[in-house]
């Protein structure tokens, strides 16, 4: 029987993740990008391609600690770029070395913004006779 070091596992993972472009977690896909939606889809691929459950996946761990290289960063941020529906740097996972900060970073603008226009939105006044 071998045993498997931890750059061994490490070495696996980026193999492991090219494997996985098509296997999707319907029910992370069908709602919105949220933070919080952004940081399971990325628990759901790293923890399926090392083969754990998701909650052994720490978010503020740096993607490098689960041995991703960098053919596979720019893999993984593909996939990401596919799912949300726009365009990420294929630097992302390096800029943002952690599952909680790439999702900040993808959220911190549009949750501001959502409600801001949800702020801004005209209250509606019913039909009827003004007094002006």
């Amino acid at each position: 029987m071998t045993s498997t070091t931890r750059s061994e596992e490490k070495s696996v993972l980026g193999s492991l993740l090219k494997l996985l472009p098509g296997k999707r977690a319907a029910a992370i896909d069908d709602g919105p990008r949220d933070r919080e939606a952004i940081q399971s889809w990325l628990v759901a691929k790293v923890a399926g391609a090392l083969e754990v459950p998701a909650e052994q996946i720490d978010i503020r761990e740096p993607f490098a600690s689960f041995g991703l290289d960098s053919r596979t960063a720019v893999s993984l941020s593909g996939e990401l770029e596919r799912w949300l529906g726009r365009r990420l740097s294929a630097t992302l996972i390096w800029d943002y070395p952690t599952i909680e900060s790439v999702a900040t970073y993808l959220t911190e603008g549009t949750e501001q913004q959502a409600a801001a226009q949800e702020s801004d939105r005209p209250v509606a006044v019913p039909d009827g006779p003004s007094e002006y």
